[in-house]
């Protein structure tokens, strides 16, 4: 169908029937390597891939912005969920322990951001209701 909506632009712009057929042929090859590439994504990769992405989380945490953790979560759960679903039967025992670590890898290091905003949040609110005792102790001393 695409092809067939491609050759009909080219009637309209005049290409001669030999550079339709080398552009035609470009285009089923891109295409039929696109389609070969991606079913080359193997358990390995998988693997290979979260690990990476858990190392990468485990060393950049704390620049992250709240956008780079809502990225993050969504790769995660690709990795956890519907990726993990696809080689779920491929996955040897230790493949399985592999992927458990890589979860709580990840996991810990969430933990430990967040820990880290409700320290500053609990700090602000101490420095606030500092501000607070101070205001009343003035209020209450000037009248």
């Amino acid at each position: 169908m695409i092809i067939n909506l491609i050759k009909e632009q080219w009637i309209e712009i005049g290409l001669s029937k030999t550079r339709k057929k080398f552009i035609s042929d470009g285009i089923i090859l891109c295409f039929s390597l696109l389609l070969v590439g991606c079913s080359f994504y193997s358990k390995d990769t998988y693997l290979e891939d979260f690990s990476e992405f858990v190392t990468d989380v485990e060393q950049n945490y704390q620049s992250y912005s709240e956008e780079d953790w809502l990225s993050a979560d969504q790769e995660y759960e690709e990795y956890v969920g519907e990726t993990y679903n696809n080689f779920r039967a491929k996955l040897t025992d230790e493949d399985k322990k592999q992927v458990g670590k890589l979860k709580a890898k990840y996991q810990t290091v969430k933990i430990k951001h967040e820990t880290g905003k409700m320290i500053n949040d609990v700090s602000d609110g101490i420095n606030q209701l500092q501000g607070v005792i101070e205001g009343v102790i003035g209020t209450i001393n000037n009248q």
